[in-house]
């Protein structure tokens, strides 16, 4: 199954009304922190940025997307590389803010293979000067190395990881139904859970991977028969610049 994946070329002439079929609302430009988007806002929604959150709404129905940082080892990598650029530069508390902002521990495979490698992170993320250089770039280097070498978790794993953050409660909820997709050209996965003995407070969640960092769009508050066209169309009209 594919979801849409819009170019800028073609969003701009479904704005104008040029041609193809026009989108069952405004679509507008978004960063939602490292991604930006093409966004539909459906007809009679209302857009609220909040950087890294940003919240379509239509009275008390709620769509919530959300950047959900470097959830993978690749985004992890690319981080850390970012921070000892930051380091090398003699940037150290800048490349402490970086490694700050990451979770290694839910990002790594295994808790065995995090507390292989948190040695090497603790020395790198407190870059004290008594350390001496050498020994925060051999603990980068390891670091870089260890992260090369792991096998990373599924998007689905990951996804049924970060479900806790949002309320998800597995004493009381399950997974309903899990489906494998493509949105806006990327890979991603839609999820839908439910209370697990009325079936009632089905909510939807769709994570999209994006250059490592995992974006999540899913419903808030509201009826869940007021969201699901919403919802759907929003998924649908996701497009990456």
């Amino acid at each position: 199954m594919t979801r849409h994946a819009l170019p800028s070329v073609l969003v701009t002439a479904l704005l104008l009304g040029a041609c193809g079929p026009s989108p069952p609302g405004v679509i507008v430009r978004a960063q939602v922190g490292e991604h930006e988007l093409g966004l539909l806002v459906p007809e009679g929604w209302q857009h609220f940025d909040n950087d890294r959150q940003h919240r379509l709404q239509r009275e008390i129905a709620r769509i919530e997307i959300e950047d959900l940082g470097p959830l993978s080892l690749a985004g992890l990598e690319r981080e850390v590389v970012r921070a000892r650029e930051l380091f090398r530069d003699g940037r150290r508390d800048d490349a402490r803010s970086v490694l700050r902002g990451l979770d290694p521990a839910a990002t790594f495979p295994t808790p065995e293979d995090w507390k292989a490698a948190s040695p090497s992170w603790w020395v790198a993320l407190q870059a004290k000067e008594e350390f001496g250089s050498g020994p925060i770039e051999e603990a980068y280097s390891r670091l870089l190395t260890q992260l090369s070498e792991l096998p990373d978790k599924s998007l689905e794993d990951r996804a049924r990881q970060v479900l806790t953050r949002f309320g998800h409660d597995s004493a009381r909820d399950d997974i309903a139904s899990v489906e494998t997709v493509e949105v806006g050209g990327r890979p991603a996965v839609l999820l839908m859970t439910w209370d697990r003995l009325s079936h009632a407070q089905r909510k939807r969640h769709c994570f999209v991977e994006n250059r490592g960092n995992l974006l999540v769009l899913r419903m808030g508050l509201g009826q869940h028969e007021e969201m699901e066209t919403a919802f759907e169309s929003v998924v649908d009209w996701l497009d990456f610049a």
